[in-house]
């Protein structure tokens, strides 16, 4: 039996030196074993796999002891792979300029209201024009719910609260041509 422990398991496990890693040997076996991979005998009248019994020569596998302390090792995971506020919001503004350069407008929330018309008529269309079943909000939060597991976004702490909105005032508008 073997197994391969990438770079990115192994920081979030918090093994980070050579030296973690072979204190927490019967960690990772365990966790690779009970965690990640598992043997079990099907069962005819339950579908749900998760429920199925372990195969003996699985739990024989899975409690190998190498001879080392160390107990069960939990995984934390970070928010690395989702892209910062302040390049989205750099997008958002490159994506409401360039729709205000084809359409003519010029105000900043007229550009963000046409910008929103278009990303919703996108929206129903990937959503199949509504024969998929499936509302548009639905759909919507099916696509954050997927982003959120790729981002790995879940259990990280809440974004401080945003800032009061910026309003611009007629003089700082003139001002800036």
């Amino acid at each position: 039996m073997e197994f391969q422990f990438k770079r990115e398991v192994l920081v979030q496990l918090d093994l980070d030196t050579l030296g973690s890693v072979m204190e927490n040997r019967a960690g990772l076996w365990s966790y690779a074993t009970t965690e990640w991979l598992r043997l079990c005998l099907p069962t005819e009248a339950d579908s749900t796999r998760s429920r199925w019994p372990i195969h003996p020569l699985w739990m024989a596998v899975s409690s190998v002891d190498w001879g080392v302390q160390g107990g069960p090792l939990l995984r934390s995971y970070q928010a690395l792979r989702a892209p910062s506020l302040v390049w989205l919001g750099a997008r958002t503004l490159s994506a409401y300029a360039s729709i205000g350069a084809i359409t003519g407008i010029t105000d900043f929330d007229a550009a963000a209201l046409e910008a929103k018309k278009h990303a919703y008529d996108v929206l129903g269309k990937q959503n199949g024009g509504g024969l998929s079943g499936v509302g548009d909000e639905q759909f919507f939060r099916e696509k954050v719910e997927a982003l959120t597991r790729l981002y790995n976004t879940r259990m990280n702490p809440p974004l401080p609260p945003a800032p009061e909105p910026y309003h611009r005032n007629e003089y700082e508008r003139q001002s800036r041509g």
